[in-house]
């Protein structure tokens, strides 16, 4: 598997994590941070576990025009087109971005931002 197919994966399982804050917790790196379009905002590890918790579930996610990166040995980058769904029927588009670290030797979520289409 390569380093895209391997952190595509990891943000699939996010995605459909919504809801899931158990996931969250045991997936982000301790010092995590999220950058999200207002109102959320900017926010650290522990607002976004409550807020993951309080969301809808995605249904019907796409992750297009991928490519990642590994800048260190144990620090890898992705990015991304997003389409989504939630519950509601409400859509979803935005330009991804995600850094990861190695901790114990599994990928953690240590920086995630949207930017809306």
């Amino acid at each position: 598997m390569t380093l895209l197919d391997t952190l595509l994966d990891w943000e699939r399982r996010y995605w459909g994590a919504a809801g899931d804050h158990d996931f969250y917790r045991a997936h982000l790196a301790a010092e995590a941070l999220f950058v999200f379009p207002a109102p959320f905002g900017i926010a650290g590890r522990e607002a976004t576990i409550d807020a993951v918790a309080q969301s809808q579930e995605w249904r019907g996610v796409e992750l297009d025009e991928a490519t990642a990166t590994e800048p260190g040995d144990d620090v890898a980058a992705v990015a991304y087109r997003a389409r989504a769904v939630r519950a509601d029927g409400s859509g979803y588009e935005a330009y991804v971005a995600s850094v990861y670290v190695r901790q114990d030797g599994e990928w953690k979520l240590a920086v995630h931002q949207q930017t809306p289409v």
